[in-house]
């Protein structure tokens, strides 16, 4: 018993770590990206996308394209918009709200143009939430397991 407890304590306790490790080594990035050249984007694509998760539930996402400028050449980039309520109709809101010709700041590394950073890129929502609900069980089953062995 105090085996398997230890190895699921184990198992938590790496899942929480292996996303932490994501999430600080993107913000890192995205901080790191203040210092880069900014630049203006053109958006040239917007359309939405019927995705499904795990349990055949409907995710809409809204999936944008668009072009930036740095100094000898023209780019390619996309982002995503996406909200926890998955509905058609704030992915089509967002389509509405960023219709082609949009403009939106983009930072670009100078040393790799092709990196860059859109006013958009943020931690999703649901990142967090798998973070603080592992981190949660992680809690949980440690007191448990400790206040009864």
């Amino acid at each position: 018993m105090i085996v398997g407890g230890v190895i699921a304590f184990s198992i938590l306790a790496a899942i929480d770590l292996v996303i932490l490790f994501f999430m600080l080594r993107y913000v890192r990035r995205k901080n790191a990206s203040q210092a880069w050249p900014e630049t203006v984007g053109i958006i040239s694509v917007g359309h939405i996308s019927l995705n499904y998760d795990s349990n055949d539930n409907s995710i809409y996402i809204a999936n944008f394209a668009f072009t930036y400028k740095v100094p000898g050449s023209v780019l390619t980039g996309n982002f995503q918009i996406k909200n926890m309520m998955r509905s058609q109709g704030f992915a089509a809101r967002a389509i509405a709200d960023h219709p082609v010709g949009t403009t939106l700041s983009v930072r670009y590394n100078p040393e790799k143009p092709q990196e860059y950073f859109t006013e958009f890129d943020n931690i999703s929502v649901e990142f967090w939430i798998y973070f603080i609900f592992f981190f949660l069980l992680l809690i949980i089953f440690s007191y448990i397991f400790f206040l009864y062995h």
